[in-house]
């Protein structure tokens, strides 16, 4: 029992000098200044103008041009194909007949 009140003691004292203690080191805490510094050329200044959604000018493609176009893209049927092709290549070797 005389052992635990001895040690009970000396840790009570222990904590109390150590309470008493002031710091070693010294801590020097400087302000921080915060800001905010905007540069830019004030002569021509940025200018954002914000304007509603308006309507494109309309693609208007004349008769002859969507002639053109369903032409070139639209269906082609065999014989007339095929009748094209005989025509191409008879005017082809003709020409080469002519240069000769």
């Amino acid at each position: 029992m005389k052992h635990i009140a001895m040690i009970s003691l000396i840790l009570t004292s222990l904590v109390a000098i150590a309470a008493e203690q002031e710091p070693t080191a010294t801590t020097v805490v400087r302000e921080a200044k915060l800001g905010l510094t905007i540069t830019g050329n004030q002569e021509l200044p940025n200018i954002l103008y914000i304007v509603p959604w308006q309507k494109g000018p309309a693609n208007d493609i004349s008769p002859i041009q969507g002639r053109i176009v369903d032409e070139v893209y639209g269906p082609v049927e065999v014989n007339v194909f095929q009748r094209k092709v005989k025509l191409h290549r008879a005017h082809k070797n003709k020409k080469e007949t002519s240069e000769q």
